[in-house]
């Protein structure tokens, strides 16, 4: 929402439950939700101008790369850090784009 005038910015949609986990990663204009639906997405929240494009854009999904409800998400300027409730701990690295991500795997004990 618009601070100022109260208006609605964007709407990030395509979650099927309840979103646990959402990051605001400033540096890469992205929004990064995790959610009961053992998904992740990327939004892009800045707008393009020059492309034609609105933010709010789904950028990337990652769906069912976990087998239980997704608890947490944060971001650096390349990879996502994910935690749910079987125990996964899930790193995604997106190396220089979003397109190239790679999934490494881990359980806490």
């Amino acid at each position: 929402f618009d601070t100022n005038t109260g208006a609605e910015v964007h709407t990030y949609l395509g979650h099927t439950n309840l979103v646990r986990s959402l990051y605001l990663d400033a540096h890469n204009n992205r929004v990064i939700s995790g959610s009961y639906d053992l998904s992740l997405r990327v939004y892009d929240y800045a707008d393009d101008p020059a492309q034609g494009q609105r933010g709010g854009r789904e950028i990337a999904v990652f769906p069912e790369w976990t087998t239980s409800w997704m608890l947490a998400a944060k971001s650096d300027y390349r990879r996502i850090v994910s935690t749910s409730q079987d125990g996964r701990i899930l790193m995604i690295d997106f190396g220089l784009d979003v397109d190239g991500a790679e999934l490494l795997e881990g359980r806490c004990s």
